[in-house]
């Protein structure tokens, strides 16, 4: 069985202030003629199909992901690495003969909390911690857990365990050193993605609806949405969604009124298998870091930076089969 796919709180691009400036409830038809009526589209998405060389990154910034790699028997490992955003500074922190992905920086950029296993299959998954500079690696889970992600305060950590049976995928929590491990949704099958944001609710996604629930599993509410979402990212301030659906990257104001504004249409010209896309906010929460996520073909793609305003696509150089890419909050 393979891993759903999953966001990162842990990592597309730029200012929220631009966006809510935008006001009402629909969305706005750029001139672009790529655009579904609706939606504003990025002029230079248009311009920048897949295959045409795009520019450096002008974010600085270190990006955790993971980079699929080719084992000598032809099967794809994959390790965590950090990079910087022009593309230097590469390192892996985890790798080996095994399957390592969703890397999530805790709040303070010290630590990296990830899953490994022999494959991408959430029977074998185990969430893991090591610090950032890849030392003192740490497996905390014994069951399975996978897609994990650091609660605001950093004591933390929230991950899904495939339990199988009618249960399938639960979300779980427990204690940064493994501890106090218990199960906060189970919603019956198709629970994923879970991601812990700093205005402390937990978001997660159920058969690509986005859902938010409390820390001790009380508030439980289905989370308005423009349609079916396949991956996504909270801004640090809770105030903006980022998401992927089966044709764009996008984002919109998560609960207020408002516009959203196109990224990345068709995902298809820039993730070539489309197997999900993960985003991933900066800092100043201006642009998104954008790379593909695991699914039934797991390639990975270029590591994608974007405006929040839909402008000025751009690519990490050298890095071309990259999944769940998150941006260090220090």
């Amino acid at each position: 069985m393979k891993k759903l796919l999953c966001p990162l709180g842990g990592a597309l691009l730029v200012a929220l202030l631009a966006l809510a400036a935008c006001g009402g409830s629909d969305t706005t038809t750029a001139t672009s003629p790529s655009a579904a009526p609706g939606e504003m589209a990025s002029p230079s998405v248009a311009a920048s199909p897949s295959g045409v060389p795009l520019p450096t990154p002008t974010v600085a910034g270190t990006i955790v992901f993971a980079h699929v790699l080719n084992s000598q028997q032809g099967l794809e490992d994959a390790d965590i690495c950090v990079v910087e955003s022009d593309g230097t500074g590469l390192k892996t922190l985890a790798g080996g003969p095994a399957w390592q992905e969703f890397p999530s920086w805790s709040p303070d950029g010290t630590k990296i909390v990830y899953d490994g296993g022999a494959s991408p299959d959430v029977r074998v998954a185990q969430v893991c911690v090591m610090n950032a500079d890849g030392s003192e690696k740490v497996e905390l889970t014994e069951g399975s857990g996978y897609c994990p992600d650091w609660s605001p305060d950093g004591k933390r950590i929230v991950f899904v365990r495939y339990v199988g049976g009618k249960r399938g995928e639960d979300i779980f929590v427990m204690n940064a050193d493994g501890t106090g491990e218990r199960c906060l949704v189970d919603m019956k099958d198709g629970d994923s993605r879970p991601v812990w944001a700093k205005t402390g609710e937990i978001f997660f996604l159920h058969h690509e609806a986005l859902y938010s629930v409390n820390p001790d599993g009380s508030g439980l509410a289905r989370i308005k949405q423009p349609g079916d979402i396949e991956n996504f990212a909270i801004s640090a301030d809770g105030k903006m969604l980022a998401y992927h659906d089966d044709e764009l990257v996008a984002v919109l104001p998560l609960r207020s009124a408002g516009r959203r504004v196109a990224l990345l249409k068709p995902v298809s010209d820039y993730v070539l298998h489309d197997p999900g896309v993960v985003p991933g906010w900066t800092r100043d929460r201006k642009a998104l870091v954008v790379a593909a996520s695991s699914g039934d073909t797991i390639h990975g793609s270029r590591l994608y930076v974007v405006s929040v305003r839909g402008s000025g696509l751009s690519a990490v150089p050298g890095i071309e089969t990259a999944l769940d890419p998150a941006w260090r909050p220090q």
